[in-house]
Order: C-alpha cells, then structure tokens, then sequence
C-alpha cells in the first residue's frame, strides 16, 4: 500500500508539473503569437501603401516579397489573425489585379515594340548588299539610332531580333569596310603621288 500511495504521490507531483509546464508553454505560444501582431499590422500597411502607390515600378516583386513576409511572420491569435488576414488577403488581392493590367499593357507595348523592331530589320535586310556605300551607311546609321529609340520587346525573343537585326548591319559594314580600306589607300597613294 505505501509503494502504491509513494507511486500515485510522485505520479499527481508530475502530472502537476506537466500541467503547470503545459501552462507556461500555451502562455509563452500565446505571448508569442500576440507579438506577431504588430508586425502583421504593418504588413498590412505596407500592402495598403502599395495599392495606393501610382507610380509602380516592379509592383510584383514587391507583392511577393510582402507575401513571403507574412507567411515568414508566424502566427497571431485566431480571432485576431483572422481579422488581419482578410484585410491583408483583401489588399494583395487587389494589388495582383493592378499587376495584371500593367503586365497586359507592358506586353502589349513590348509585342508592338517587337513589330517595329521586325520592320527595321527588313529595312535594314533590304539594303545589307548595297553598293551604294556612303547614302546607305547614313540610312543604317539611321534606323540604328531608330532602333534605339524603341522600347523594350519580349523577353523571349529579345536576343533573336536583336541577332538579325545587328546581322544585317554588321554584313553591310563587314562588305563596305574592304572597299573604304580600298579608297584610303588609293587616296594615300594619290596624296603621296601630287606631293612628288
């Protein structure tokens, strides 16, 4: 009988141990959890100040780096939580639709600058076997300066018509440069000739 009262002694000290130690550990969760509050308000904020903002630069970069935060921010209380995800959910959500309208735009733009930039290089095509050295160099410096006045195009396929585009140039050029080379020393010899 005294081993058991001795084992059922030690087992209700434990078992108030635990129970106290369980307590301390909801309490410091729940600490915790109102710590992170503040921080989620602020993120909260932040999205509210990106919704507000006119003049986005790289708005979805900005929307994720928001989300990774908040998920990296740990948990609130419920009713608490609840409250400030909704508003936070609420604003991101309305900040994603902002994104897709800009990024619709801007592709709109890049597939018109892209159109363009096709354009000059069957300009640019057109005249690469020219023999007409001094007029046509003038035009491809032209649509040179043309071309970098347009914006930006696809990301896919920047490089390609970037590519055919210099092709072009740089096989006028590369045809000219021989007969330019041609001219200085004739002109050089010429130069040397009157001097005699």
């Amino acid at each position: 009988k005294q081993a058991h009262d001795e084992l059922t002694a030690r087992y209700q000290a434990a078992r108030e141990k635990l129970f106290i130690r369980a307590q301390e550990l909801r309490e410091a969760d729940e600490w915790k959890r109102w710590a992170n509050v503040p921080r989620k308000e602020q993120l909260c904020k932040e999205m509210e100040a990106l919704l507000a903002r006119e003049d986005q630069r790289a708005p979805g970069r900005r929307l994720k780096d928001l989300q990774t935060a908040w998920k990296d921010s740990g948990p609130a209380p419920k009713e608490k939580g609840d409250e400030l995800w909704k508003r936070f959910k609420a604003t991101a959500d309305q900040v994603y639709e902002k994104v897709k309208v800009q990024n619709a735009a801007r592709s709109e733009g890049e597939a018109a600058n892209l159109k363009l930039k096709e354009a000059l290089c069957e300009k640019v095509e057109a005249i690469a076997d020219s023999t007409d050295w001094a007029a046509t160099a003038e035009e491809i410096k032209k649509l040179q300066a043309e071309w970098k006045g347009i914006g930006m195009v696809p990301r896919d396929q920047s490089d390609a018509i970037w590519q055919r585009f210099r092709g072009a140039c740089d096989r006028f050029f590369a045809r000219r440069a021989p007969v330019l080379e041609q001219r200085k020393s004739e002109q050089t010899d010429n130069l040397r000739k009157k001097e005699e």
